[in-house]
């Protein structure tokens, strides 16, 4: 602003401000408590130099300009570069200021912040952008077109989209705001649309938008809640974009409670707060392990996926993976062995709590370990972070580029699909279609799942050549790489730590400790075990001598086995049943599950056909016989009735006396449809009547009839 501009504004002469710049040698004055800069500058129609005020650091130039130098008061003051030259680099060579038609730089209260900072950022550096803009459109060099100015802007100005029309535009909004005293930087910020945060959804509206939101009962879509509300409110709500909004912004302000409702474990996952290192548990090699299973994403030529069991030392990261077909304890228990042939005897094992973690055989199978077991809480993948990043390791580079790879999810195996060329689809289709496939073919199993329906996998591997890819994959790249939080490789920090590794003399005997253990009683033929209504007889001659004395017992998988100890584990004998020998008790366990799971399914069956058939009326032998009587002309039976004279009423009421025991005068009937008959035709019904009459409804419509009937009659 010029000299005279400040003057107005601070209420000082003009000339008392042009003697406070010519006497200050840093290129600022302090004007009633305000700091104004100042340069000079070349004025208008010959005029020599003026002074050009602004309030702030700079007036946004970042060069000083080599021309604009002051000679007086014997110090040369180096003004600063204009607004135009630092936009496009133009040297400048015309006079660039007149306060009488509103040009020049920004009033006082323009560059007041306080107003601007009420703006979105995004906007309030879009307005700044313009203000520069037009500052340096005003001290353009004379004669320059407006589009030879546009052509030496740089290039941030792109995202104010430059325009001649909008150039104009905020050349007026810029003036109008320097005549009214405004801050052009609020004058020149794009002021459509609603305010943010407004909407014209009400109170209730938004609460219902939120619940449904929220609820995990239902899943609805924006569609879905949109048709609701205009159930609910009618022609009072807003248009479907104004919900559909509303929606976004509120997952947008309320991120994580959106991501507990989405997805509980990512969201945990992702914004829990993590304090420590899970790692620091561990302070040597097999110390703790961690235990999980995961299914693989991969299907092999037996159309299925199978289950990777896992153990992954904390300490050194090394890991052992078992391919099984499904979680069991014995499964489990496979895997252990595999892990302490390779590494040892872990201190403690970190599993969650599956069934098969925490069943007896497990238990048992720790204890005969000396291993202890920590089971960490529900969906607590946090607790025991190794083995689940270890799984999602191995899925992104192992198992996406071996054949058969079907993604991580149902959405990724569709992307999977989509992304064949059109032919490739065809012909994978038509190749599905036109082949023979054996019964036991990889096709026709794999055909069972239509999820998997037109996926183009030609040549999968066999479970033994995945579990073979997987070991080798671990042991020649996984366990030989720097990991970052270890900073070597898990080889290397296992062989660094020199403490030794516990383990079991010989395989044999590591099969009898994976075996579940019972205590048990001896009996005179040996040992007997009651499972599922079977029996199994073990017997040995070490036993004969123990009759009545109880025994710890610890079944291998070997049926005709029982490895028998005393209270104290000191090894007796081995027990066998010869009727079982050579049978395998994790097979025999899978096939009474599954046959019992087949007979719950089954019995429900029966029960739910036996339901329907009620309700449809199935015809039954009963109602054949009415049709045949009808058929041939036979009226059905009426129910017979006592002839009612004075000898057969006697001999009735005799008969009676001495059935009915003579202590109890209460009356009786030999059915409920007597009750009610003879309640009627004697005039005797009470409440208790009542109260039968309508536990038994049909008994009491027949009896009502009969009483029709015989009123009839009479």
């Amino acid at each position: 602003m010029t000299g005279k501009e400040v003057a107005e504004l601070t209420g000082i002469s003009e000339r008392s401000i042009r003697r406070y710049a010519s006497s200050s040698n840093d290129g600022t004055v302090n004007i009633k408590g305000s700091v104004y800069r100042f340069r000079l500058i070349d004025g208008v129609g010959g005029r020599g130099k003026v002074f050009d005020f602004w309030i702030g650091e700079n007036d946004g130039s970042e060069t000083e300009h080599p021309q604009a130098i002051e000679r007086g008061g014997g110090v040369d003051q180096v003004g600063e570069v204009t607004d135009f030259e630092r936009v496009s680099n133009y040297k400048k060579r015309g006079s660039v200021s007149n306060s009488k038609t509103g040009h020049g730089q920004c009033d006082v209260k323009s560059i007041d912040p306080r107003e601007a900072l009420k703006l979105p950022e995004k906007e309030r550096q879009k307005a700044e952008l313009r203000c520069k803009l037009v500052i340096a459109y005003q001290k353009r060099p004379k004669g320059m077109s407006i589009d030879a100015f546009m052509y030496e802007l740089s290039i941030d100005f792109e995202s104010i989209n430059v325009t001649k029309a909008k150039i104009n535009r905020w050349m007026g909004e810029y003036k109008k705001a320097i005549r009214d005293k405004r801050n052009v930087i609020v004058a020149l910020a794009d002021s459509r649309g609603r305010p943010k945060g407004v909407t014209k959804l009400t109170k209730d509206m938004q609460e219902m938008i939120v619940r449904y939101v929220l609820r995990r009962d239902v899943h609805l879509n924006g569609a879905g809640i949109y048709a609701n509300l205009q159930h609910a409110f009618g022609t009072l709500l807003p248009s479907y974009n104004t919900v559909d909004r509303f929606i976004t912004q509120w997952k947008e302000q309320n991120a994580l409670t959106w991501d507990m409702r989405v997805n509980p474990d990512r969201a945990k996952s992702h914004r829990m707060p993590a304090f420590g290192d899970m790692s620091e548990k561990a302070k040597w090699k097999n110390h703790v392990w961690e235990l999980d299973g995961t299914v693989a994403d991969v299907v092999t030529n037996d159309g299925r996926r199978w289950l990777i069991v896992g153990a992954i030392d904390v300490y050194s990261r090394r890991v052992v993976m078992s391919l099984e077909e499904s979680n069991t304890s014995y499964a489990l228990a496979r895997n252990i062995r595999k892990a302490i042939l390779k590494l040892g005897i872990p201190d403690q094992v970190v599993t969650d709590n599956g069934k098969d973690y925490t069943s007896n055989h497990f238990a048992s199978v720790c204890f005969s370990l000396g291993v202890e077991q920590v089971i960490v809480p529900p969906f607590s993948g946090d607790r025991k972070p190794h083995i689940e990043r270890f799984f999602g390791t191995m899925a992104r580079e192992l198992f996406r580029e071996i054949e058969g790879f079907c993604g991580h999810s149902v959405s990724e195996r569709q992307a999977i699909q989509a992304g064949l060329s059109f032919q490739q689809r065809q012909e994978s289709i038509a190749r599905w279609k036109a082949k023979s496939y054996s019964e036991d073919s990889f096709a026709k199993l794999f055909a069972k799942k239509k999820d998997y329906a037109g996926l183009s996998i030609e040549v999968p591997l066999s479970p033994e050549e995945l579990s073979g890819w997987v070991d080798r994959w671990v042991d020649a790249i996984y366990e030989q790489r720097k990991h970052n939080s270890l900073s070597i490789s898990p080889m290397a920090k296992w062989q660094n730590d020199f403490t030794p590794a516990k383990t079991v003399g010989n395989h044999r005997t590591l099969d009898y400790l994976l075996g579940q253990t019972h205590v048990r009683t001896v009996g005179k033929k040996g040992i007997i075990v009651r499972k599922d209504g079977q029996e199994a007889h073990y017997s040995a001659v070490e036993l004969f001598a123990m009759v009545g004395e109880k025994v710890v017992t610890i079944e291998p998988d070997e049926m005709g086995e029982l490895l028998i100890y005393t209270t104290d584990h000191q090894f007796v004998c081995v027990a066998e049943d010869p009727a079982l020998k050579g049978q395998s008790r994790e097979k025999h366990a899978s096939a009474t599950k599954e046959f019992k799971k087949n007979a719950r399914a089954i019995d429900k069956l029966v029960r739910s056909q036996g339901e329907l058939a009620k309700t449809l009326s199935d015809p039954l032998i009963t109602d054949r016989i009415i049709a045949a009587e009808a058929q041939m002309g036979i009226t059905a039976p009426e129910f017979r009735t006592i002839k009612d004279t004075i000898a057969v009423s006697a001999a009735h009421e005799a008969a009676k006396s001495q059935d009915e025991p003579k202590t109890n005068s209460t009356r009786k009937w030999e059915t409920m449809y007597d009750r009610f008959l003879d309640k009627m035709l004697t005039k005797t019904w009470d409440e208790k009547d009542t109260a039968l009459s309508e536990k038994y409804p049909d008994l009491y419509e027949m009896a009502l009839a009969e009483v029709e009937r015989k009123k009839k009659a009479s």
